[in-house]
């Protein structure tokens, strides 16, 4: 769960977060997430003139002006923000208008990959420039199973609005629903960037097809975040281990890519440099999908690499809260998206607590760092998680430390010799993908454990009393009373 933050690229200097403390960083955060709850409609017009005032005082908080006047810049920045996120997050709304039911003859283009579900096939198609979901079945979905994101396929089905509300269909931007009777391959491309991307993840597919469904399935899962072949036996001990994450594209992956490209540019100008980086993390975002938490982990990289941050933190929660106020300002309905809601968090906690458990626990750094990064992204994630999904497995930390382990290697093997099985014959390639059941094996094991291990689960309450007890316990440390 590391964040790209931490990297170094090449000789490239440090830089504070434009003049924006944590403080700040988390006002505008509150602000933008305000504003998108809200949702008030102020027009065109007004969302410029608040748009144009968010610049003007973000020139001025990041600037040379005396300190009183970068506080009330700072001031009439939050509310701004506020009130253009406001407005951005009513028109998105309002984008997102039922359908009229109605017969669907036409081509559209694959947004999001099919997933086989029962004895259908759904995938998210773009239609008449908006978002539907689609279901076949039968012939159909055999063939809509066989698409990819970018590609385009025929359609011939009906039209109809959801007949049921969640949040999910709103942060993914769906406006209904289309049943397909007949679906057909169009001889269309699909433009080279989706193109190569989708050639990389057969490739590694490829390259994997002697492996069990799982293993294949863990495998696409930790290096590009494609886990649908993973059964729903598989991912509810996944999830009721508190290891689901782990087939989730996060920072981590962010830093591996990052981390091969880097010493490939080391010889590079700057200008070279920063700009074949940038290029990598979108193309690695196209090739997991963009997915919420894909899209925090490259804002974040990104950033680091046009000025990296520096250590500390101030810096690191300051970079968050940017990121995700720009990110809220550039698509408001996006925090209905629990995987957003559960990266930011999981982000916050490991800047917030990892150093300080660490100080905390006695032992080698060998043990103690898995422990203090799980705990702290388990803190970080524990609200969001509680008020959505309910009680938290309390397996989830030694399931994490157990597994955490083998997840970096096991996305450097995937990414690298998992990319070059797929070029073998099939007798190397079983060959070179023994690390792979190795690792993969491992991590089902311990998933499989900790869904059986029997630990109970820890509610809201429970988390309440631990959180109020170690507040209380650090004031009494600093000689502080716990009634202030």
């Amino acid at each position: 769960m590391c964040e790209p933050v931490h990297i170094r690229f090449g000789a490239l200097a440090p830089v504070p977060s434009f003049g924006v403390g944590p403080r700040l960083a988390a006002a505008l955060c509150g602000a933008a997430i305000a504003g998108s709850w809200t949702g008030f409609p102020t027009g065109r017009v007004g969302f410029v003139v608040a748009l144009g005032i968010v610049g003007f005082a973000g020139s001025v908080v990041s600037g040379p002006a005396p300190r009183p006047l970068r506080r009330r810049a700072a001031a009439v920045l939050v509310l701004a923000l506020f009130f253009a996120v406001s407005d951005a997050s009513a028109r998105a709304g309002a984008g997102l208008s039922p359908p009229q039911r109605g017969d669907v003859d036409t081509i559209v283009t694959v947004v999001a990959d099919p997933e086989r579900r029962g004895r259908g096939v759904v995938a998210e198609v773009r239609l008449d420039r908006h978002r539907y979901e689609v279901w076949a079945f039968g012939r159909a979905a055999n063939v809509l199973a066989a698409a990819m994101v970018g590609e385009q396929v025929g359609i011939i089905g009906r039209v109809a609005p959801f007949t049921e509300d969640w949040n999910g269909y709103v942060a993914r931007h769906l406006v209904g629903r289309v049943s397909a009777e007949v679906v057909w391959r169009t001889r269309r491309g699909s433009g080279w960037w989706w193109a190569t991307t989708n050639a990389t993840r057969r490739h590694l597919a490829d390259g994997a097809d002697h492996l069990s469904a799982t293993e294949r399935g863990l495998l696409l899962g930790f290096t590009v975040g494609d886990d649908r072949e993973l059964s729903p036996e598989v991912v509810g001990q996944f999830r009721a281990s508190g290891l689901s994450h782990l087939t989730a594209v996060s920072g981590q992956n962010v830093v591996l890519i990052l981390g091969l490209a880097t010493p490939l540019l080391s010889r590079r100008s700057r200008v070279v440099r920063v700009s074949a980086l940038i290029v990598v993390l979108l193309w690695f975002g196209a090739l997991t999908r963009w997915e919420p938490s894909v899209i925090r982990a490259i804002a974040m990289a990104g950033v680091s690499v046009v000025s990296p941050v520096p250590a500390g933190r101030g810096p690191r929660l300051a970079l968050l809260g940017l990121v995700v106020s720009g990110l809220i300002l550039i698509d408001p309905l996006m925090i209905w998206s629990v995987g957003f809601r559960l990266s930011v968090a999981a982000t916050a906690g490991l800047v917030v607590f990892a150093d300080r458990i660490a100080r905390w626990l006695p032992g080698p750094d060998t043990i103690v760092q898995p422990i203090s990064v799980t705990a702290a992204a388990q803190i970080g994630v524990a609200p969001v998680q509680l008020a959505t999904f309910g009680p938290m497995p309390l397996a989830a930390l030694p399931a994490n430390v157990a597994a955490g382990p083998v997840a970096g290697p096991l996305m450097v093997w995937g990414a690298t010799v998992g990319l070059i099985a797929g070029w073998m014959p099939d007798g190397v390639a079983v060959a070179m993908h023994l690390p792979t059941r190795l690792m993969t094996g491992w991590v089902a094991y311990v998933a499989r454990s900790g869904a059986s291990s029997g630990l109970p689960k820890v509610g809201f309450p429970a988390f309440v009393a631990v959180v109020s007890v170690i507040v209380i316990w650090r004031m009494l440390r600093r000689g502080v009373p716990p009634s202030g």
